[in-house]
């Protein structure tokens, strides 16, 4: 039997519930806690510091804009960050020396944190915030000076410019507190931005107006930051100089004249920074020099240059890359486009691209289509129409035996068609000419109909061919346009400094450039446009005095890469276009001679920089000699030289040049022998399309490189492959045609190159090709029986 159970009442123990002074102990305990976790965060230290920094930015000995402005902002927008704020402004401008308003200033900040909550949202934006600071700091500070003292007119105009000037300063002070909470690591992107963070260098510039050890801090980085804007040049020298220069005069509001000395100081730096940094040291020091002559004291001159001295140090021991990259960020080039525009032109190349693209897929689905097989149930239906639908054994053959009828007169018009019989009668299957009553009528009519089929499969094969021709032109526009999108894509700069340099330099050399234009990066690669007077001669010969001018002004290695010299009466102006080439460039030597009795040979050569330290060696030899072979070759290297500039593989350019040759028509083709250098990988790609083998001396070892596939222009479908070696300095490169390799046609003298080139290849790259030319040219008798081409490159050591 279960026992009885009673039941107590819950009655709360009175020590477990908090007494209320211990609850709001501890919220403010909480509360306490979180503000010094926001106080210590990065972001909240950087404000800190920046509001000591802003509280000793002095105006004129005694105003102190710059912290009322960041205290205004902070009550505003970061209340959190009060306290802190607060008591760095009041620690900066103390350790300023304002410690006579130091009190009348306090009083103001307090104004700002008492009112600010009884505004209800009227100071949200950025100018009426400005406009409130500005009349609640006069109205505070003229107040407090009715009230307490006999002021004078000055000490109103006093307080009401320093109002003034905090409240010009809150717009763009809010922006930089605003960018440094939300984290944004493009800031100064935009003007507003950019003009926040001018004047807090000026404030910043204005708060380092304290001496450590004779030197002021203020004037050291004044001149530091003039020598580093004189590397964007000589306006950007004048203009940081004239700003800085302002700073030692409005501290003090004397000396204001520094502000015309500094700039003349850092335009002469700029002027000399081609020089490096030593250049930019002289012709600051140059400028330093006229401040001296100005006064005339030398005591003041001595300790100009001794400031001068410590900026340039810092010059010298900052690294070279460090300061590029500082100068760049902060003081870029402007923008040839903007980039609205830049956005607009890519997203059109793009359509245009896709475009093309689909119009080349749909023209070679429609190859596709008329490349079927023909027709032969059509062509055995109109057969059976003309001859033996009205005949009297119809019922037999074709109801009664159809289906052997039909296959017996397949294999018929398969026969016919495919050995190209002239009497169709005397191929007539057996079974056939024993049941058919009108074999003579089948033959003609089946003769009749395959010679129609033949002569539309012609012109469908020839309309295939234009429409792989076709499809083979979109599809090079589109990755042409494509191309294009990428190369504006890259950030490529304008060195308008350089054209300046390569301006003056091609002057010197005698020449007088209407243009020049330098593209790229300093330190990487520079692309050079320029354009020249055309001359009497027109004839290139210019081009090695153009190319030792740039390389002598750049300190560096240049390559042509194309140019375009006209004929006289054409064109007044002849165009260039260079480029840079880090390390050595590939020894090359070309010798050739044309088929007498020609004048022009057939064969066509190119030797092009593609850029990234790439090179390209195309040699064409088309079919015959003479000016027509010669228009085939030169048009086949023009090809593929433009299609390789447009970023298409190797494979991929030759099968568009064939595709686009097939639509000439004629029975004309020419060799391809293509080979692609890359300097930086020390890798060689080639692609042998017809053409003649080639030799790889490495090593002293000589090795033979050939491919067995036809010419272009002969077949629709041509097997490519390409293949890749790994070079070695001193490698050297022999490409020839036919006429070298197998000397007179009557001598059939091949086989011979490879040990002559083993040994001569030690010799320069132009001096192995004359030998080469020499020799065939005694082979051939003397007298070249067909058009002799060599080409020679050899990868310099080192």
């Amino acid at each position: 039997m279960q026992e009885p159970f009673e039941i107590y009442p819950y009655r709360p123990d009175k020590a477990m519930s908090p007494k209320p002074d211990q609850g709001r102990r501890l919220f403010f305990y909480q509360g306490l806690l979180w503000f010094w976790r926001q106080w210590t965060q990065p972001k909240g230290l950087l404000c800190t510091g920046l509001a000591f920094l802003l509280g000793r930015a002095v105006v004129a000995g005694e105003l102190a804009p710059f912290g009322l402005a960041c205290m205004a902002v902070v009550v505003s927008r970061y209340r959190y960050l009060t306290l802190p704020v607060f008591l760095a402004l009041l620690l900066g401008q103390a350790s300023a020396g304002l410690t006579g308003s130091l009190w009348l200033n306090g009083m103001v900040y307090l104004s700002l944190v008492a009112v600010f909550p009884a505004l209800a949202g009227w100071g949200e934006g950025a100018l009426p915030l400005g406009v409130f600071t500005a009349l609640w700091s006069f109205g505070v500070k003229a107040g407090f000076l009715l009230v307490t003292q006999a002021s004078l007119f000055y000490d109103f105009l006093r307080v009401g410019l320093e109002a003034i000037i905090a409240g010009t300063v809150v717009p763009p002070l809010l922006l930089l507190w605003k960018g440094i909470h939300q984290g944004k690591t493009d800031f100064g992107k935009c003007q507003e931005e950019m003009a926040s963070i001018v004047i807090l260098a000026f404030a910043l510039l204005l708060s380092l107006n304290v001496s450590v050890y004779g030197y002021n801090l203020s004037v050291v980085v004044s001149k530091y930051l003039i020598m580093l804007a004189a590397l964007r040049g000589a306006g950007w020298g004048a203009v940081f100089g004239a700003g800085c220069g302002l700073v030692p005069g409005i501290a003090s509001l004397n000396g204001l004249l520094l502000s015309g000395l500094y700039a003349i100081s850092g335009m002469l730096a700029g002027f000399l920074k081609t020089w490096g940094k030593l250049g930019l040291i002289l012709g600051f020091f140059c400028g330093n020099l006229l401040y001296g002559f100005y006064f005339s004291d030398e005591a003041v001159l001595v300790d100009f240059l001794k400031t001068s001295g410590v900026a340039a140090a810092l010059v010298l021991v900052t690294p070279k890359g460090f300061m590029q990259n500082l100068v760049n960020r902060w003081l870029a080039e402007e923008k040839d486009l903007p980039p609205p525009v830049i956005k607009q032109v890519e997203e059109r190349l793009d359509r245009f691209a896709h475009l093309f693209e689909q119009l080349a897929a749909y023209y070679e689905q429609g190859c596709a289509a008329l490349e079927q097989e023909p027709a032969w149930d059509k062509l055995l239906h109109e057969t059976y129409r003309e001859v033996c639908q009205s005949c009297s054994l119809a019922r037999f053959c074709w109801e009664r035996d159809g289906r052997q009828s039909y296959l017996r007169l397949l294999a018929w018009a398969k026969k016919i068609a495919a050995e190209e019989i002239k009497d169709p009668v005397a191929a007539l299957p057996a079974e056939l000419k024993n049941g058919c009553i009108k074999p003579e009528e089948l033959a003609l009519a089946l003769s009749k109909l395959l010679a129609m089929e033949q002569v539309d499969a012609y012109w469908k094969q020839q309309l295939t061919r234009s429409r792989k021709g076709v499809a083979t032109q979109l599809a090079v526009v589109a990755k042409a346009l494509a191309a294009a999108k990428k190369n504006l894509q890259v950030n490529r700069t304008k060195q308008r400094d350089l054209e300046e340099v390569l301006q003056q330099e091609l002057e010197d050399g005698g020449f007088r450039p209407r243009q020049v234009e330098v593209w790229g990066d300093p330190e990487g690669e520079l692309e050079m446009f320029l354009q020249l007077p055309a001359c009497q001669i027109r004839k290139g010969n210019c081009i090695r005095r153009i190319s030792q001018c740039l390389s002598r002004a750049l300190d560096c290695t240049v390559a042509l890469r194309e140019y375009e010299c006209p004929a006289a009466g054409e064109e007044e102006h002849c165009r260039f276009h260079f480029l840079t080439v880090s390390g050595l460039m590939p020894d090359i030597g070309l010798a050739q001679l044309p088929k007498e009795p020609e004048e022009v040979s057939g064969d066509a050569v190119l030797v092009a920089p593609l850029g990234k330290n790439r090179w390209c060696f195309i040699l064409s030899d088309g079919m015959g000699s003479g000016a027509a072979a010669r228009q085939e070759s030169q048009t086949v290297v023009e090809l593929l030289e433009n299609l390789l500039a447009l970023e298409f593989d190797l494979a991929e350019a030759v099968r568009m040049v064939n595709g686009l040759l097939m639509l000439n028509g004629e029975e004309r083709f020419a060799t391809v022998d293509l080979f692609i250098l890359d300097l930086e990988q020390k890798q060689l790609e080639f692609v042998k399309i017809g053409a003649m083998p080639s030799l790889l001396v490495q090593s002293g070892q000589c090795r033979v490189l050939e491919s067995h596939s036809p010419p272009v222009g002969i077949v629709d479908e041509i097997n490519i492959e390409t293949v890749s070696l790994q070079l070695e300095p001193g490698t050297v490169l022999v490409m020839a045609t036919d006429g070298i390799w197998q000397g007179a046609p009557q001598e059939q003298e091949e086989g011979w190159l490879p040990a002559f080139v083993q040994g001569i290849w030690q010799l320069e790259a132009a001096a192995v090709a004359q030998k080469i030319i020499e020799h065939g040219l005694i082979l051939h008798g003397g007298e070249p029986q067909d058009d002799l081409t060599v080409l020679v490159i050899k990868l310099q050591q080192g």
